[in-house]
C-alpha cells in the first residue's frame, strides 16, 4: 500500500497490522518496543542504518521472531537475510512496521500489485513513481466530496468528476519547484566584477576576426548576392 501523506502511511500499517492479527497471521507472543508491537510475521521496516546490526535505512522484511526477556527482534530482510536487532534499535522507533509506505520509499520497489492511496495534494511525479511499482496490477483508492447518490443504469454522465479530478491532480508537475528547491543559489557579483567583465567582453569582441560569407551561410542565413 502507498500513500502520500505519512499520517495516511501511519494509519495503513496500524490497520492492516490489526487486521493481520485478527486473522490470525501474527504470532501470539508480542515485544513492545518503540511505540509499536512485534510479532512473528509482522512486516517491517527499517527506518536507519546500522552498521554494526547489518541494516540499512529503507530494507523491508518479515518478524521471524522475538525474544521478549532479550528484548530481541529477528527479521528476515529482503536483501540483507537474517539480521537479529537490539532493544537500542527498537527503543528508538527504527523499526517501522512495512504493510504500507511513501511512494518516496517505495522508489526502485518492485512488486506484484500495489494499492494507492489518492489525496487531493498528489502531482505528476508522485503518481509516476506510486503506479509504476506493480508487476500485474495496480489500484487507486480516491474519496469522492461529491453528493453519495447513485445514477440510474444507463443514465451515468459521460464524464465523471472524480475521474477528471484525479486526472486534474496527477497533470500537475512539480519539477521545476523541486530543482529550484535543490538548486544552489550563485553569489551575486560585486560593481568591480562586473565592469570587468564587461571589459573583457569587449575587448573580445573588438579582436575577433569578421566571420566569412561562408560560416555565415552554415548558421542558416542566406548571402547576399553580389
Amino acid at each position: 500500500m502507498l500513500a502520500h501523506r505519512r499520517a495516511d502511511v501511519d494509519d495503513l500499517n496500524q490497520r492492516a497490522r490489526d487486521l493481520a492479527a485478527t486473522n490470525g497471521r501474527l504470532g501470539a507472543d508480542e515485544l513492545h518496543a518503540g511505540g509499536r508491537a512485534y510479532a512473528a510475521g509482522d512486516q517491517v521496516l527499517a527506518r536507519r542504518n546500522d552498521r554494526q546490526l547489518g541494516v540499512i535505512n529503507g530494507a523491508r522484511g518479515v518478524v521471524s521472531g522475538i525474544d521478549p526477556q532479550q528484548r530481541r527482534v529477528d527479521v528476515d530482510f529482503d536483501r540483507a537475510g537474517p539480521v537479529s536487532l537490539d532493544a537500542r534499535y527498537l527503543d528508538d522507533g527504527h523499526l517501522d512496521y512495512g504493510y504500507a509506505m511513501t511512494a518516496h520509499a517505495a522508489q526502485g520497489l518492485t512488486v506484484d500489485k500495489t494499492f494507492v492511496l489518492g489525496t487531493d495534494d498528489l502531482y505528476r511525479e508522485w503518481g509516476y513513481t506510486a503506479l509504476t511499482r506493480h508487476k500485474q496490477e495496480a489500484r487507486f483508492y480516491a474519496v469522492s466530496t461529491g453528493s453519495i447518490e447513485r445514477c440510474l443504469p444507463g443514465l451515468e454522465p459521460d464524464d465523471d468528476p472524480l475521474t477528471q479530478d484525479i486526472a486534474t491532480a496527477l497533470g500537475n508537475s512539480r519539477r521545476q519547484d523541486l530543482a529550484g528547491a535543490d538548486a544552489p543559489t550563485r553569489p551575486r557579483s560585486s560593481g568591480c566584477e562586473r565592469s570587468s567583465r564587461r571589459r573583457r567582453r569587449t575587448s573580445s569582441s573588438a579582436s575577433a576576426p569578421t566571420p566569412s560569407t561562408r560560416s555565415t551561410a552554415t548558421s542558416g542565413q542566406q548571402p547576399r548576392p553580389p
